[in-house]
């Protein structure tokens, strides 16, 4: 259950907390003039470029990006969601925030429970059609596939028939809603609203705790798609759903390990060999809820996907999805062609254990591919080497690092300092392209000046000088200034806003500024500097020629202003 503590509350937190001492737990820091400096947890590195600003209640990252407040720093470290961090740090705040736990309404209450109802009755009558004279079609797929009625009833697996409204018909009568039907995803927008599932294998989605929150449809006449999800509903959303979680659970503690297949009847039919620690997303890409969702069951995941072209390339392509959740994926290799429905039932559980036991770490397999496409040519290798580098780069664990590092050299016959290099050189590039995008040199210090100096934020909005800012996200955090000025709370500013990209931005630029930056005189030659932009951008518009020579004379006015505070820099620099 969620919680809504006040802002204020929220800030009060943040401020009593000590950053310092909390990120100290996970990271040996070192003082270095105002700044706390050590090495990044959240990527490898050997040069420490992770700082935390005690005054400001902030970490940056230099090597990697990460940034933010203490909140955001434990919900990084620790895997947890903002509530659970904030539950975490309030009794270290000495804040007592219980009185905040949100009280879902009595509507909110009685709408899920009605969905759950409704779709647990859905299920009840899919399955009774099933083993009907009806669900013939559905027995006759089932009995192909290998799949026997124990199975089928294990996973309460249904089947709804061509007619277009037996089930809602069925609900109607029981006294459920239209409206309902069709917001549990089982009937059209239409009214009377046809059932959403015609002529389909119905395979129930249950979440951990067994009930029925959605559904799945597999086609039997040739009719595409050939599998079909339920719309989402408040009860069902498919990019956190796991298919057999219900049944893989306790099976997952006992192994130790789970299986990742692609489909339900992969997941149905290994349960059926004896491999019951196995689940599948619902034909969406995994995402990071999938994975976290995974951890809290085992760290040691295991890719089964098919075996051709397509199998494996979407096994490739969840790598970084798992890498950035600090786990090391396993991938199962198949033969070419097959998949893993097709093991159990040509070659049966044995050959299916052996394969199982013959998995790699998917790091190997991606090494491997891309020095497939590094034959192509020098360019080819180039970049197939930059890819791989980065790769092994995001791999936490140092000595799983190490030994992947080993294998991509030996693979491309390159040493390892080729690949440590090629990403330091990537990271360097970036940083440089980074901060000429950012304008380090103006465009941030005006983020500070405005933090520091309301009155200079006033004339900027005064003057209509923001819009003539340049760079997007300094222009958006300086109208977010001009709606909610922090004063001295820019650590809890940060946490409130709604941009990840504005908050390390942020996080990164709040630290205190060049000291060889006179921020007095930089205040009022940005000043002059949006001025002249201003105008410049009025005489691209200007309709006559009395417009224009006044609009030149005052740019020309505004240059020489520029030229007298370049002359006051000199005579202090010197």
């Amino acid at each position: 259950m969620g919680l809504r503590v006040p802002p204020e509350i929220i800030d009060d937190i943040v401020s009593r907390v000590s950053i310092v001492e909390i990120v100290s737990r996970h990271v040996r820091l070192k003082k270095v003039g105002r700044n706390y400096v050590g090495l990044c947890p959240f990527h490898q590195e050997k040069t420490p470029s992770f700082t935390v600003n005690e005054e400001k209640g902030l970490f940056y990252c230099f090597g990697c990006s990460q940034g933010g407040t203490v909140i955001t720093f434990l919900m990084k470290i620790e895997n947890l969601n903002f509530t659970e961090a904030l539950e975490q740090l309030a009794p270290l705040a000495g804040v007592d925030i219980s009185q905040y736990e949100r009280r879902i309404s009595r509507e909110e209450i009685e709408k899920r429970a009605q969905l759950y109802e409704v779709c647990e009755r859905a299920c009840h009558i899919y399955e009774d059609n099933l083993w009907s004279s009806t669900g013939t079609p559905a027995q006759e797929y089932l009995r192909q596939r290998g799949v026997s009625p124990d199975t089928a009833r294990a996973f309460r697996l249904g089947y709804a028939p061509a007619t277009g409204n037996f089930l809602t018909n069925r609900l109607l009568e029981m006294g459920y809603s239209e409206d309902l039907i069709r917001e549990a995803g089982l009937g059209t927008s239409t009214s009377p609203p046809r059932d959403f599932f015609r002529n389909r294998l119905i395979f129930p989605i249950m979440e951990k705790r067994g009930r029925v929150v959605g559904f799945g449809g597999r086609s039997l006449d040739g009719s595409e798609p050939k599998y079909l999800n339920g719309g989402e509903t408040p009860i069902f959303r498919k990019r956190s759903m796991l298919y057999g979680i219900h049944t893989a659970s306790g099976h997952i503690a006992s192994t130790g390990y789970v299986i990742l297949v692609e489909g339900y009847m992969d997941v149905i039919s290994l349960y059926q060999a004896g491999v019951k620690n196995t689940v599948a997303t619902l034909g969406t890409a995994l995402t990071d809820f999938h994975v976290r969702t995974l951890k809290k069951h085992a760290r040691d995941i295991r890719l089964m996907y098919d075996g051709d072209l397509s199998g494996v390339r979407a096994a490739l392509r969840s790598l970084d999805v798992f890498i950035r959740n600090d786990i090391t994926p396993f991938f199962i290799p198949l033969p070419p062609g097959s998949d893993p429905d097709d093991i159990v039932r040509e070659k049966g559980a044995e050959e299916l254990y052996r394969l199982v036991e013959g998995s790699r770490p998917l790091v190997e397999v991606y090494i491997e591919k891309e020095a497939e496409a590094a034959q192509e040519s020098v360019v080819a290798k180039k970049e197939a080497v930059r890819r791989v580098a980065g790769v092994l780069k995001a791999v936490r664990d140092p000595v799983e690092r190490e030994e992947y590092l080993t294998r991509a050299s030996q693979i491309f016959n390159l040493s390892k300092e080729i690949f440590e290099e090629t990403w330091s050189l990537t990271q360097e590039k970036a940083h440089l392209s980074q901060a000429e995008k950012h304008g380090v040199s103006e465009e941030q210090v005006i983020i500070h000046a405005a933090l520091e100096d309301k009155e200079f934020l006033e004339a900027l909005a005064h003057e209509k000088l923001i819009e003539q800012v340049e760079h997007h996200e300094t222009k958006q955090i300086l109208k977010k200034l001009m709606e909610e000025y922090p004063g001295k709370k820019v650590a809890s500013f940060i946490e409130n806003l709604e941009s990840e990209s504005q908050k390390k931005w942020l996080s990164q630029i709040v630290r205190e500024p060049p000291e060889d930056v006179d921020i007095e005189l930089f205040k009022k030659e940005m000043i002059i500097k949006l001025n002249i932009k201003k105008i410049e951008n009025a005489l691209k518009n200007a309709k006559d020629l009395k417009m224009v020579q006044d609009l030149s004379r005052k740019k020309n006015d505004l240059i020489n202003r520029l030229k007298q505070l370049d002359r006051i820099k000199k005579i202090n620099e010197n």
